[in-house]
């Protein structure tokens, strides 16, 4: 809520069409190690180290797509098995993505910032399931804990078994289609939207991308399912929280 809240303060941005506003950087490598801002509270930024597990071009596009993980967690067990497929499901949410909600926030915006790549940070650090943040689609100059990048962020629970393993990919991978439509909905939309419409929009992502409570493939929603259920009389309707 709190960054669904930030965002309704964001400016929407706009594409510039000649481009050329920025020098552009490094290319990004496999086992490069860079440092982003992570959110470990609804209040607290933490910078962390992270290692890239995997690199690559979107089919069709420009676009590359790269997945960093923790440092300090990029050596466990599993770890490469599921970057990899987490690489497949992504390339396959991407077009689900667009095709049902619109386009995302890519080439150079109008502040300068190159929102061509994506970056995706797994990170035992991350405070909820997964986020988007918007200001991270700004300058330093703007937001100070900006990590200037189309990025999102993915919580990295401990994996100690092939089930384990199993289950978090489909949980990083429906957390992945949710916060993938919070970045197309804030390019949409900008802050003209309801937040438990948008909220409900990220849901029907994950639903549409295949992670369902009906096919065991969506365990966070059968866990909110079985909350309601179980609160039924206490639980409103017709309000956010």
């Amino acid at each position: 809520l709190m960054l669904r809240q930030q965002s309704q303060l964001q400016r929407r941005l706009r594409t510039v069409e000649s481009g050329g506003l920025r020098a552009s950087v490094r290319p990004v490598a496999v086992n490069d190690e860079q440092t982003f801002n992570v959110y470990v509270s609804n209040t607290e930024t933490r910078s962390i180290v992270a290692v890239c597990k995997h690199t690559a071009t979107l089919p069709a596009t420009d676009k590359k797509f790269h997945i960093f993980v923790d440092k300090n967690s990029a050596s466990e067990t599993n770890i490469g098995d599921i970057v990899n497929q987490l690489a497949v499901n992504w390339q396959s949410i991407y077009t689900t993505n667009r095709t049902t909600f619109g386009e995302e926030p890519t080439g150079v915006l109008d502040n300068g910032l190159d929102a061509t790549d994506f970056y995706v940070v797994i990170s035992p650090d991350v405070f909820t399931a997964g986020y988007f943040y918007t200001g991270d689609l700004n300058l330093i100059a703007n937001t100070p804990s900006s990590n200037q990048k189309k990025i999102f962020f993915l919580k990295l629970e401990s994996i100690e078994n092939a089930n384990e393993k199993n289950r978090a990919i489909d949980v990083l991978s429906a957390t992945m289609a949710h916060e993938f439509q919070h970045m197309i909905h804030f390019w949409q939309r900008g802050n003209y939207s309801d937040i438990w419409l948008e909220e409900a929009m990220s849901g029907y992502a994950e639903y549409v991308n295949g992670y369902r409570i009906e096919n065991e493939r969506n365990q966070s929603k059968a866990l909110q399912a079985n909350c309601y259920f179980d609160r039924v009389s206490e639980i409103r309707l017709d309000v956010w929280h």
